[in-house]
């Protein structure tokens, strides 16, 4: 069994400060001269801008490893090693909102090296990191989000909708989909304005989305689950995301 986590947060703040001071004469045929002093003093806060990232996993390999020789003296070894794996990701979306995703997969790397074997005395030269040959879902927090409404509705111009979502988990061994609460849906429109960019599911699971339409041409509303991890560089991103609906 393995275990680790691994987390970065950062916060940025600051202020920024000006005064603009304005010194002069003013000249009045009643009053005769007089003085002019101003000075204005401007603060502002700046920030703060917080970023956090989280990611836990614990591993438990299923089975002792299983070294596999391919032939004499230098030796290519191979050791399958089965595992079974729960993990979780978190972080902050916009400063504001919590993205998070979890999960059990099982599946099996494959460990690579070479040792010199001379029949009498046996020695390794190295190993390379594992490499993943599959890896299966067996629980994925959550798996996936459905469109409620119609895919197609008609709307009049300036007229407001709540369009619903359905979010899921799943427990892949049994078949079994269960409602996910507490889940961070992002919504896209075109022609027409929401009044949350956001959401977040309730205790069965539903989230909606209230969108005006503004354009007579139509509009059309996107979601997808915000995942509690954003893909590095060169990964493919697992985007979980509904039908979109569309406003005529």
């Amino acid at each position: 069994m393995s275990l680790g986590a691994s987390g970065e947060a950062s916060i940025t703040s600051g202020v920024t400060a000006s005064n603009t001071v304005t010194y002069g004469v003013e000249w009045d045929a009643e009053k005769g001269l007089s003085k002019i002093s101003e000075c204005e003093k401007k603060l502002e806060l700046v920030g703060p801008d917080v970023d956090i990232k989280a990611h836990a996993e614990a591993r438990a390999t299923v089975y002792p490893e299983i070294g596999i020789g391919i032939y004499k003296v230098l030796c290519p070894t191979i050791s399958p090693q089965p595992y079974i794996k729960a993990e979780a990701d978190g972080r902050l979306v916009d400063n504001q909102y919590v993205a998070w995703n979890a999960g059990i997969s099982t599946g099996v790397d494959l460990g690579l090296g070479l040792c010199l074997d001379l029949f009498f005395w046996k020695k390794d030269l190295g190993e390379i990191d594992p490499i993943n040959v599959f890896d299966l879902p067996l629980v994925s927090l959550p798996d996936e989000i459905e469109l409620l409404n119609e895919k197609e509705e008609e709307m009049l111009v300036n007229g407001k909708k709540e369009v619903k979502y359905h979010v899921t988990n799943k427990n892949y061994i049994t078949g079994t989909e269960y409602n996910a609460p507490a889940v961070l849906v992002h919504f896209e429109a075109e022609g027409g304005e929401l009044e949350d960019e956001y959401g977040y599911t309730d205790k069965e699971g539903n989230v909606s989305a209230f969108f005006t339409l503004t354009d007579v041409k139509g509009g059309k509303i996107t979601a997808e689950v915000v995942q509690g991890a954003e893909a590095e560089e060169g990964e493919e991103e697992d985007v979980i995301k509904a039908d979109d609906w569309n406003a005529i």
